[in-house]
């Protein structure tokens, strides 16, 4: 089975490569660390043609997953039904800027 299907690939790269501009500006935060030779994130890293960091693999899995874990929220009727959408946009609006500020890439 594959880890990841062509079409999801191009966004997992794209994510992995905005986290590892932001490693190298040093404008995330790395308090994180990995045992030596994941096995988990070296198949994703071969997958997507990936040499850097697997920390960064590893960061944006996490990234992909919430944000997935989100959608499905609301795709699965999960949301309370309300005819004010904005709570809705709250929530998101919320979760989204805590994982940006989480690694230190939120406004200062």
């Amino acid at each position: 089975m594959d880890i990841i299907g062509p079409s999801a690939s191009g966004s997992m790269l794209v994510l992995i490569e905005t986290l590892e501009k932001a490693f190298k500006d040093s404008t995330l935060i790395n308090n994180y660390s990995l045992p030596h030779g994941s096995a988990l994130l070296q198949q994703w890293g071969d997958k997507l043609n990936y040499e850097g960091d697997p920390i960064l693999i590893n960061l944006a899995l996490g990234i992909w997953a919430k944000l997935h874990g989100l959608v499905s929220l609301e795709l699965n009727g999960q949301f309370c039904s309300t005819e004010n959408s904005n709570e809705i946009t709250a929530f998101y609006s919320l979760e989204i800027r805590s994982l940006i500020n989480n690694l230190g890439l939120g406004e200062n």
